[in-house]
């Protein structure tokens, strides 16, 4: 099997990435915002891929290298390929015609059965690799490089052009997923969205590079390598999380997702809008179903992450932690499928509902991730989630109902507020007694919002998406001197 560049032809100009330079608009991690008319096309640079068999002498994919990946069959080795503690070979990038050190391949912290991949290295824009000391033995051994800041411009969506680019979330869209890599060449989707009720959450890191200057381009060389190169389908985690703390999009999730631009605020990222439920990833072998991943970007063998990812982290737990109900301190017990040939002797778990990667029993838990020097960290990041989940002002998404009740002196009526949140949609369910009219006036932060029958119950569905908490009050119909006391409630 040949080379299969993804875009040919490219001149060696590209190794100067002028192409940044000269683009008048606005960017925001390589993704561009053209003005089209009334609104915003989201452009990112195309993927730059080639993946054929792995060879000994140096190759120039004839673009400059921003990642690289060696994956193989593992049929005739153990389940992740360990080789028993062997090498697993070596790469070296050729800079200006002066070649770099050799280094090492690392096994990735995601595998699937019957396969073995590396780390992504990154290349530095180099203009050459070669590999050696793949072990003998291995099945069909492929390398695969890729560029994602450096392709000709492409169109991926549009966006109203009142709305901000500046957000602390990124959609799919806006960090630039070309959803068509999700389907084989027929239209057929490789891996169809599938969901389960959150039983818990893991945190991994992707081993990447530290200190990255376009964390979105990462992201999608990551998308690229485990949905083709890998052959997944999609990206496996549900989260991503950079060292600016803004949160990325993962696995598609069966809609699009309202981007951050137009006032998303990611409630809608890796979850089914009518049941909640979450799209089960592929980010922790056998164990993936109903297993919330979020990978924070870098590499934490010897580094702790910055100050501001490891914010988002917490937050992003505490949210999904209220979201499902977790015990952030306390265990799970995790039954293992026994439905796929692949994973019928694995065994079950009893585990931290906030886990790391290598917490789970091997092979899942066979790695560092997320990291020697991150990893003893978790038991205070698990701490400061359940501070953030007994302090509602520290939440921004949550599916939990919030009930105050105000009892007035005999005469007087009784308010309950119950708070919800409906795909991204912010309800309150009221319910009061003690009222003698036929009717009733709702009123919502000192405005009257409805009139209806005294029957009881009324539902305020706000009709936004961002709104966090809200002042209600009923009264009898016609007058604001028989009223409930006001009810202030928080989403």
């Amino acid at each position: 099997m040949g080379p299969r560049p993804l875009i040919v032809g490219l001149p060696k100009l590209w190794r100067r990435r002028w192409l940044r330079l000269l683009v008048g608009v606005a960017v925001v991690a390589s993704v561009v915002f053209a003005v089209e008319g009334g609104a915003v096309a989201v452009q990112v640079p195309a993927t730059l891929a080639d993946q054929r068999p792995v060879q000994a002498g140096p190759v120039e994919p004839g673009f400059p290298i921003d990642y690289l990946g060696v994956v193989w069959e593992t049929s005739a080795l153990s389940a992740r390929g360990d080789l028993s503690g062997e090498s697993h070979g070596g790469v070296r990038f050729r800079y200006d015609g002066v070649w770099g050190p050799w280094i090492p391949l690392v096994a990735d912290d995601l595998q699937a059965p019957g396969q073995w991949g590396s780390t992504l290295v990154s290349g530095g824009n180099a203009d050459a690799y070669q590999l050696r000391g793949i072990p003998w033995g291995v099945v069909s051994p492929e390398v695969v490089v890729l560029n994602t800041t450096d392709g000709p411009l492409v169109t991926v969506g549009q966006r109203p052009s009142g709305a901000s680019a500046l957000t602390n979330c990124l959609s799919r869209a806006e960090w630039g997923a070309d959803e068509s890599l999700r389907f084989s060449k027929r239209g057929v989707e490789s891996w169809p969205a599938t969901f389960e009720p959150v039983r818990v959450m893991t945190v991994h890191h992707t081993a990447t590079a530290n200190n990255d200057p376009d964390p979105a381009a990462t992201v999608r060389a990551i998308y690229y390598y485990h949905t083709i190169t890998n052959k997944w389908g999609d990206i496996a985690y549900q989260y991503l999380i950079d060292e600016a703390g803004r949160v990325y999009e993962g696995r598609w999730s069966g809609e699009v997702s309202t981007p951050c631009g137009e006032g998303g605020d990611g409630s809608d990222f890796g979850h089914d809008e009518a049941t909640g439920e979450l799209v089960t990833g592929g980010h922790t072998y056998c164990y993936n179903r109903g297993n919330l991943g979020v990978a924070l970007l870098g590499d934490f063998t010897s580094v702790q992450p910055k100050a501001a990812a490891r914010a988002a982290l917490e937050a992003l737990l505490a949210e999904n932690g209220i979201r499902h109900v977790l015990d952030p301190l306390g265990t799970v017990f995790y039954e293992a499928p026994n439905d796929m040939a692949a994973c019928t002797d694995t065994p079950d778990a009893n585990i931290g509902a906030i886990a790391a990667h290598t917490d789970w029993p091997d092979p899942a838990g066979a790695t560092a991730c997320p990291g020697a020097t991150f990893y003893p960290q978790l038991p205070s990041v698990r701490t400061n989630v359940a501070l953030r989940m007994d302090d509602p002002t520290t939440t921004t998404t949550t599916t939990t109902t919030t009930t105050t009740t105000t009892t007035l002196p005999v005469g007087g009526i009784t308010l309950s507020v119950d708070t919800r949140i409906v795909r991204a949609a912010r309800y309150a369910d009221l319910t009061w007694s003690g009222v003698t009219s036929a009717r009733i006036d709702v009123w919502r932060d000192s405005t009257e919002i409805a009139t209806t029958a005294n029957d009881g119950a009324y539902t305020d569905n706000t009709g936004s998406k961002k709104i966090r908490s809200a002042t209600y009050q009923v009264c009898e119909e016609g007058t604001t001197s028989y009223c409930s006391d006001p009810i202030t409630v928080n989403w």
